[in-house]
């Protein structure tokens, strides 16, 4: 049989609940501002690159994350999940899941993702935050 509680008890809980809501959703304004007012989801996953030489001669060493909302992408001719590309290039096994929703990256392997991710980097796609 459920505990009854009283009502001061269920309030001080749903206070609890909505304090965690509400600060739930101040980050994700907050994130928004620095979006320029868009609220995107955070693509988890970052690559790293080392002495990387750009076009214009730049080195570049750091790591590069998708900007945010850029869940999808069109690589190896067909669309594919940027976090589980990020997985792949970073020699992290996928879920059985993303392995059959992202069919080209199993087929195409590490290798061929990782080239592709150092191409767009190298060659300054606007797809993703870069962090030296």
């Amino acid at each position: 049989m459920a505990k009854k509680i009283t009502s001061e008890e269920f309030a001080t809980e749903r206070e609890a609940q909505l304090a965690d809501e509400i600060a739930r959703l101040n980050s994700q304004l907050d994130a928004a501002k620095a979006n320029g007012g868009k609220l995107l989801d955070e693509i988890p996953g970052e690559y790293r690159i080392e002495g990387f030489e750009t076009p214009d001669g730049k080195v570049l060493s750091g790591s590069v994350k998708f900007k945010p909302g850029k869940k999808h992408i069109v690589a190896f001719g067909a669309r594919v999940s940027t976090e589980a590309m990020l997985k792949v290039a970073n020699g992290e096994p996928l879920t059985l899941e993303e392995s059959a929703k992202n069919p080209a990256l199993v087929k195409a392997g590490r290798a061929a993702v990782e080239a592709k991710l150092q191409k767009w980097i190298l060659n300054g796609a606007n797809l993703f935050n870069f962090t030296a």
